[in-house]
């Protein structure tokens, strides 16, 4: 396992390449990034921001689209992964918020996972992307995959991953190396044939596969 010394190191080197990075989803607010976050998963980012345009145009906020048809929804996503079950995610997420929250996404980890779609990763995203809060550390498949490699996990699940890299990495980076590492993972780290000779980590990665 890394130490903290060797993971300062790490975190040093993923700043100097690619410093703050601003969210990989197109949005205007906090409601249209939830909306993006949600239909994210299990398909690219490109995808999300082509489609996701002409879905904000037609329901702006959590009033119109908690009223929305099923089926017209499904219609505007029908690009993305599980579309069926994600529009009856997002028209049920837009009713809670409308009703129980005035209309406002809320801000706690323990209020977005109310939320259908949503679990700790989701409202991770949200509050680090959107509110800059450093309550957790998202975890997905790319971070999942590099964690494990470079040596700050031995753990698969994704909740126990989040643990070990709260508990080794400085809370004031939970919110940029999420991003920093996924780029690591989209560039380098394959899942089959990792490009490790021209990784910026590579000197100090453990190598676990």
């Amino acid at each position: 396992m890394q130490t903290q010394k060797s993971s300062k190191k790490i975190i040093e080197v993923l700043d100097k390449k690619y410093g703050n990075l601003g969210s990989f989803l197109n949005h205007k607010n906090v409601f249209e990034f939830l909306i993006a976050v949600i239909l994210s998963a299990q398909t690219t980012d490109k995808l999300v921001n082509k489609i996701t345009p002409a879905l904000f145009e037609k329901f702006p906020d959590a009033k119109t689209l908690k009223n929305a048809e099923q089926e017209k929804v499904e219609s505007l996503i029908h690009s993305v992964n599980y579309f069926r079950t994600k529009s009856k995610h997002l028209i049920e997420s837009a009713r809670i918020i409308d009703e129980e929250f005035q209309g406002k996404v809320p801000e706690t980890i323990a209020e977005l996972i109310r939320l259908p779609g949503v679990g700790r990763k989701v409202a991770n995203v949200i509050l680090s992307d959107y509110h800059k809060k450093a309550e957790g550390f998202v975890v997905d498949t790319h971070i999942k995959r590099v964690s494990y490699r470079i040596g700050w996990t031995k753990n698969k699940d994704p909740k126990t991953i989040e643990i070990d890299l709260m508990k080794i990495l400085p809370q004031k980076s939970w919110i940029s190396a999420p991003k920093q590492l996924i780029l690591i993972g989209r560039e380098y780290c394959f899942p089959k044939n990792p490009n490790c000779k021209d990784c910026p980590l590579n000197e100090y990665c453990e190598k676990n596969y």
